[in-house]
C-alpha cells in the first residue's frame, strides 16, 4: 500500500506493486472493487491519490494521471503529466502533480486543467526530485527529496513554495503534512546520510512563513510519514 483516501462511502487504497486500486466500504472495510491501473491495456504503477468532482485521481509512473469514476469503479479518463509523477493535489478545477523523474534530476510540476484537459509543465533548477505537493489558499507548496551522491547521502531535501515562477525553500524536510484548517505545514527532516543526521520536526506558519520547532520526537526512532487530522488538527 502506497497511499489511500476516504471519499464518500468508500476508501480507495493504492497497491503500487499490485498495479491496482482497491476499493472498500469505509466502515466495514469489505471489498467493493479492484481496479486495474492500466493505460491502453498496459499495466502501470499507481502512486498517490486525491479526490474531487465525483472522481478519484491517481498518479502513475507513466506520465499520466488516471481518473476513476466512483459510480462505476472504472477508469474514466487519462490525463498527461510529467515523468514519474508522485504527489497530487486538486485546486480550483485543476490537478497538480509532483513529477519526481525518479530522482534523476529532471523533475517538474504539472498543472492539468480538467475542463480543457490541457497540461502545463513547470521546471526549475531547485526542483530536483518532487514527491509531494499541496495547494493552500491558492499557494503552491512542494516537498522535494533533493539529490543523492554516489554513497546515497541525501541533500537539498525540503519544502519549497512556487510563486510567479520563483522557487523558495522554506525548510529542510523529507516529509510534509498540511493542516489546511489552521494554515500550517508540519515537517520531518530525516535525510539518508552517513553518519546519520539528527532527526528534527518543524512547523511552518503559512501566513507568516515562520518556521519553528514542533516537537523533540526523541521517542520516535525511525519516522517514516506524517499526517494531520483535518478536523481536530492532531498530528500523526
Amino acid at each position: 500500500v502506497n497511499d489511500a483516501i476516504v471519499y464518500g462511502s468508500k476508501i480507495y487504497i493504492v497497491g503500487s506493486d499490485e498495479k491496482t486500486v482497491f476499493v472498500a466500504n469505509k466502515n466495514t472495510l469489505k471489498s467493493v472493487a479492484k481496479i486495474k491501473a492500466e493505460i491502453n491495456g498496459e499495466a502501470v504503477t499507481p502512486r498517490h491519490i486525491a479526490a474531487d468532482y465525483g472522481k478519484v485521481f491517481v498518479t502513475t509512473f507513466n506520465n499520466a494521471v488516471l481518473a476513476i469514476d466512483t459510480l462505476t469503479n472504472t477508469i474514466a479518463d487519462t490525463y498527461e503529466c510529467g515523468n514519474y509523477s508522485e504527489g497530487i493535489a486538486i485546486h480550483n478545477g485543476a490537478i497538480y502533480t509532483a513529477d519526481s523523474d525518479y530522482g534523476n534530476g529532471n523533475a517538474s510540476i504539472s498543472m492539468i486543467d480538467l475542463k480543457t484537459k490541457t497540461t502545463t509543465t513547470f521546471k526549475h533548477e531547485n526542483i530536483k526530485n518532487a514527491v509531494g505537493i499541496a495547494v493552500v489558499n491558492g499557494r503552491l507548496f512542494v516537498q522535494d527529496s533533493g539529490s543523492y551522491d554516489a554513497n546515497w547521502n541525501q541533500s537539498g531535501q525540503g519544502v519549497y513554495e512556487i510563486a510567479n515562477g520563483n522557487v523558495t525553500k522554506l525548510a529542510d524536510a523529507t516529509e510534509m503534512a498540511v493542516d489546511m484548517k489552521n494554515g500550517k505545514i508540519y515537517t520531518i527532516n530525516a535525510p539518508y546520510t552517513y553518519p546519520a543526521t539528527p532527526v528534527s520536526y518543524g512547523v511552518i506558519d503559512i501566513a507568516t512563513g515562520t518556521v519553528s520547532k514542533f516537537c523533540d520526537g526523541t521517542e520516535i526512532e525511525y519516522p517514516g510519514k506524517i499526517s494531520v487530522d483535518p478536523v481536530k488538527g492532531n498530528v500523526f
